[in-house]
């Protein structure tokens, strides 16, 4: 959901479900250009496929405030 929240596509796609799954299984997507650093950071950390190394809701939350209160500085300066 949140891929398409900031970009309008699911991170994976592919024709093939069989090289969908695959894509799923190595974690191989593509973010364009546009979306901000911030979130493209919080979309690996939520699609990582180790579960060791994959962001907790908690470090999520921490982050995007963090890109939110800089984002609001910025409009108001």
């Amino acid at each position: 959901m949140f891929s398409q929240l900031l970009h309008g596509a699911l991170p994976f796609d592919d024709d093939n479900l069989r090289q969908l799954l695959e894509k799923v299984k190595r974690g191989v997507f593509h973010i364009p250009h546009f979306v901000p650093p911030e979130c493209q950071d919080l979309l690996r950390g939520m699609i990582e496929v180790d579960a060791n190394k994959r962001m907790t809701i908690f470090y999520g939350q921490i982050c995007l405030a963090r890109s939110l209160a800089r984002r609001k500085k910025k409009f108001i300066s």
